[in-house]
Protein backbone atom coordinates (compact mmCIF):
# COMPACT_ATOMS: atom_id res chain seq x y z
CA UNK A 1 0.00 0.00 0.00
CA UNK A 2 1.33 3.41 -0.95
CA UNK A 3 1.94 5.99 1.71
CA UNK A 4 -0.12 9.17 2.03
CA UNK A 5 2.75 11.30 0.71
CA UNK A 6 3.22 9.20 -2.43
CA UNK A 7 -0.44 9.61 -3.49
CA UNK A 8 -0.43 13.42 -3.31
CA UNK A 9 0.45 15.41 -6.40
CA UNK A 10 3.99 16.86 -6.31
CA UNK A 11 2.79 20.17 -7.82
CA UNK A 12 0.52 22.78 -6.22
CA UNK A 13 -3.14 22.21 -6.93
CA UNK A 14 -5.68 24.91 -7.68
CA UNK A 15 -6.46 26.90 -4.53
CA UNK A 16 -9.92 26.75 -3.07
CA UNK A 17 -11.82 29.61 -1.44
CA UNK A 18 -11.10 28.02 1.94
CA UNK A 19 -7.37 27.90 1.22
CA UNK A 20 -7.28 31.55 0.19
CA UNK A 21 -8.42 32.56 3.67
CA UNK A 22 -9.71 35.95 2.51
CA UNK A 23 -13.10 37.29 1.60
CA UNK A 24 -14.13 37.12 -2.05
CA UNK A 25 -14.98 40.23 -4.05
CA UNK A 26 -16.86 42.57 -1.67
CA UNK A 27 -20.45 43.41 -2.57
CA UNK A 28 -19.70 47.15 -2.81
CA UNK A 29 -17.06 46.45 -5.48
CA UNK A 30 -19.71 45.75 -8.12
CA UNK A 31 -21.44 48.53 -10.06
CA UNK A 32 -24.19 48.42 -12.66
CA UNK A 33 -23.50 49.65 -16.16
CA UNK A 34 -25.67 49.36 -19.26
CA UNK A 35 -24.45 45.82 -20.03
CA UNK A 36 -24.60 44.24 -16.56
CA UNK A 37 -22.51 44.17 -13.40
CA UNK A 38 -18.82 45.08 -13.56
CA UNK A 39 -16.24 45.21 -10.80
CA UNK A 40 -15.14 48.64 -9.58
CA UNK A 41 -11.38 48.40 -9.82
CA UNK A 42 -9.13 51.09 -8.35
CA UNK A 43 -5.46 51.88 -8.77
CA UNK A 44 -3.59 50.38 -5.86
CA UNK A 45 -6.00 47.48 -5.26
CA UNK A 46 -4.25 44.31 -4.14
CA UNK A 47 -5.98 41.21 -5.48
CA UNK A 48 -5.45 37.48 -5.30
CA UNK A 49 -5.84 35.72 -8.65
CA UNK A 50 -6.94 32.13 -9.13
CA UNK A 51 -3.89 31.04 -11.12
CA UNK A 52 -0.43 31.00 -9.62
CA UNK A 53 2.31 33.03 -11.30
CA UNK A 54 5.40 30.99 -12.31
CA UNK A 55 7.34 32.68 -9.49
CA UNK A 56 4.91 31.15 -6.99
CA UNK A 57 2.93 34.31 -6.14
CA UNK A 58 -0.84 34.72 -6.10
CA UNK A 59 -1.03 38.39 -5.05
CA UNK A 60 -1.10 41.23 -7.59
CA UNK A 61 -1.34 45.03 -7.41
CA UNK A 62 -3.40 47.02 -9.93
CA UNK A 63 -1.13 49.59 -11.65
CA UNK A 64 -3.14 50.55 -14.77
CA UNK A 65 -6.83 50.97 -15.56
CA UNK A 66 -8.56 51.12 -18.92
CA UNK A 67 -9.82 48.56 -21.41
CA UNK A 68 -6.93 46.43 -20.17
CA UNK A 69 -5.98 46.12 -16.51
CA UNK A 70 -2.28 46.32 -15.67
CA UNK A 71 -1.23 44.23 -12.69
CA UNK A 72 2.17 43.75 -11.04
CA UNK A 73 3.14 40.57 -9.20
CA UNK A 74 3.88 41.33 -5.55
CA UNK A 75 6.49 38.55 -5.42
CA UNK A 76 8.70 39.17 -8.47
CA UNK A 77 7.39 42.61 -9.64
CA UNK A 78 6.59 41.26 -13.15
CA UNK A 79 3.94 43.35 -14.94
CA UNK A 80 1.11 41.85 -16.99
CA UNK A 81 -1.79 43.34 -18.98
CA UNK A 82 -5.11 41.49 -18.82
CA UNK A 83 -8.36 42.25 -20.59
CA UNK A 84 -10.92 43.59 -18.14
CA UNK A 85 -13.27 40.62 -18.47
CA UNK A 86 -10.38 38.15 -18.07
CA UNK A 87 -9.21 40.03 -14.98
CA UNK A 88 -12.71 39.96 -13.45
CA UNK A 89 -12.97 36.22 -14.09
CA UNK A 90 -9.57 35.49 -12.51
CA UNK A 91 -9.98 37.57 -9.35
CA UNK A 92 -10.49 35.30 -6.36
CA UNK A 93 -10.42 38.00 -3.66
CA UNK A 94 -9.59 41.63 -2.93
CA UNK A 95 -6.89 41.69 -0.24
CA UNK A 96 -6.93 45.47 0.12
CA UNK A 97 -8.63 48.30 -1.71
CA UNK A 98 -6.87 51.29 -3.21
CA UNK A 99 -7.74 54.85 -2.21
CA UNK A 100 -11.16 56.23 -3.07
CA UNK A 101 -11.09 58.12 -6.36
CA UNK A 102 -11.19 61.89 -5.94
CA UNK A 103 -14.57 63.43 -6.75
CA UNK A 104 -14.21 65.71 -9.73
CA UNK A 105 -16.35 68.82 -9.67
CA UNK A 106 -17.71 70.22 -12.93
CA UNK A 107 -15.90 73.36 -14.11
CA UNK A 108 -17.44 76.65 -13.04
CA UNK A 109 -18.89 78.79 -15.83
CA UNK A 110 -16.94 81.97 -16.53
CA UNK A 111 -18.61 85.18 -15.32
CA UNK A 112 -20.69 86.69 -18.08
CA UNK A 113 -20.13 83.76 -20.45
CA UNK A 114 -23.71 82.49 -20.13
CA UNK A 115 -25.41 85.85 -20.80
CA UNK A 116 -26.94 86.25 -24.25
CA UNK A 117 -27.12 89.74 -25.86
Amino acid sequence: MKSEVARRAPWPTRPSKVWLGVSPVPENAWIEDGNGMVAEIRLGDVVRLRKMHPCGGYDWEVVRLGADIGVRCRTCRHRVLLERRVFERRVAAFLSRGPEPAVEHPPRPLPGAGASP
